[in-house]
Order: C-alpha cells, then sequence, then structure tokens
C-alpha cells in the first residue's frame, strides 16, 4: 500500500485507518471542559501493527483500552503547530491487514482547548445562559477528541452529549433522555463520511426555524426570527 503523507498529521495514517468515530462527552459550562471517551472503529492497512499513533492537543489522556484491557500510552513532547502525539502500546500485534478493532480512549478537554469556545451569559443576546461553540478548521478537532485529523481520513460519527442546556452538532439528532440531575443526553448520528474538521457542536439557549425541506436555522430565541429570514432572503438572492 502506498504511504500516506499528510504534514499536518502525527497519525501513523498509513498502518491504521479510522472508519468511525463515537463521542461520549458531558459538558461542563462552569468548568469549560468536555469530558468522556472516545471510541474509535479502526482497521489495519498492514500487518503486523503493534501501535496507533492519533493526533491530539492540550487533552488530558485518562485512559486507553482495547477490549475491556487497558493499554501502555504515551504522550510526545507538543509539537508548536500539530501538537502532541499519543502514542498506544498494544499487548499483541495485529498480525493480519484488514484487522478491525476498536479503541477506547478516555479524556478531557482542557482550558487550553483550541476547537471549542465559551461564551459567559453577558456575551449572549439573552444574557441569561452561557453558550459553546466548536470551529475544528483546519486542524482542531484533536483538541476535542483524539483521533487522525487529516482530512485524508473520512469517517461516520456518532454522539451521546449530556448537557444541561440544549445541543446541536454536525449530525442527524435521533433523540435524547433527561436525566435526574436536570440534564438532557442527546444522540446523534452522521452517516455520511466526513473529514474530522466537519463534526461540530454548540450548545446553550438554542431555538430553531425551518427555512427549507431540509434546512433549519438554529440560534438563541431573541434573534431566531431574524436569523431564519436572513438565510431565507440569501436563498431568494441565489434563485
Amino acid at each position: 500500500m502506498a504511504t500516506v503523507i499528510d504534514p499536518s498529521s502525527l497519525s501513523n495514517l498509513s498502518e491504521v485507518l479510522t472508519k468511525h468515530v463515537h463521542l461520549n462527552w458531558r459538558i461542563s459550562f462552569e468548568e469549560k471542559k468536555i469530558g468522556g471517551h472516545v471510541l474509535l472503529d479502526m482497521i489495519t492497512l498492514v500487518p503486523n501493527v503493534s501501535k496507533i499513533v492519533l493526533d491530539t492537543s492540550y487533552l488530558e489522556l485518562k485512559n486507553v483500552s482495547l477490549n475491556g484491557q487497558a493499554l501502555k500510552y504515551e504522550v510526545a513532547e507538543r509539537h508548536l503547530s500539530l501538537g502532541s502525539a499519543l502514542t498506544v502500546y498494544l499487548n499483541e500485534p495485529f498480525a493480519a491487514e484488514n484487522t478491525a478493532f476498536q479503541l477506547k480512549v478516555e479524556y478531557s478537554t482542557t482550558n487550553k482547548c483550541t476547537a471549542v469556545q465559551y461564551l459567559e451569559p453577558e456575551q449572549t443576546v439573552g444574557k441569561k445562559h452561557p453558550y459553546l461553540f466548536s470551529q475544528c478548521q483546519a486542524i482542531h478537532a484533536r483538541a476535542f477528541a483524539p483521533l487522525q485529523d487529516s482530512p485524508s481520513v473520512k469517517l461516520t460519527y456518532s454522539a451521546s452529549v449530556t448537557s444541561p442546556l440544549p445541543v446541536v452538532m454536525s449530525a442527524l439528532l435521533l433523540s435524547s433522555d433527561a436525566n435526574e440531575d436536570g440534564t438532557k443526553t442527546y444522540h446523534f448520528k452522521q452517516n455520511t463520511t466526513i473529514p474530522s474538521y466537519l463534526i461540530a457542536i454548540a450548545a446553550g439557549n438554542l431555538a430553531s426555524r425551518e427555512i427549507g425541506p431540509r434546512s433549519t436555522v438554529w440560534c438563541e430565541p431573541e434573534v431566531v426570527e431574524q436569523a431564519a429570514w436572513e438565510f431565507e432572503a440569501s436563498k431568494i438572492e441565489c434563485v
């Protein structure tokens, strides 16, 4: 197999490939952090793979496991632009090519996270609730999840996000569950393969307006009508 070269990624892209990512997150507006774990469904591209290298940036790593067994890992010294390579050592190498496996990484973002911005209530239009939104382009997805943060990797993703305020993502909302602590857990799924930089999340006091059969505007309720009108007007101008 041809060597995959991506100067923006520290992952071992020529040895393993991510097919699907599941994000299990809990948002803390008080700490300005997202904690939980990520499940990486991967396959080997070559025989005798003994380690997995993932992109990370300013993450607090807590545990890495495969089939319930903890794995040894190390985080390299930070590269000025590319973050820190997370190297996970397998207990036994995968002997065959096209071996499917699922890696679990437990972690939390930190206050240095470059993928997510938090707004205090007074910074919002409504002035009552905090707000968060992400921007992963070009290589900031590694700041909210350890993964192969390269546009050469196209993957599907799903997420279960627990939050005290409504959540939207760049994926379809399947359902939501109320929790005893007053939070809700929102379940999302994106069936179209996308690069990691297109994974997106926003949470806050959100309202929505449909502007077409496949389009919905989400923003604060105080400005949702104005935002819907603006997109409707843009649609008319394009026609």
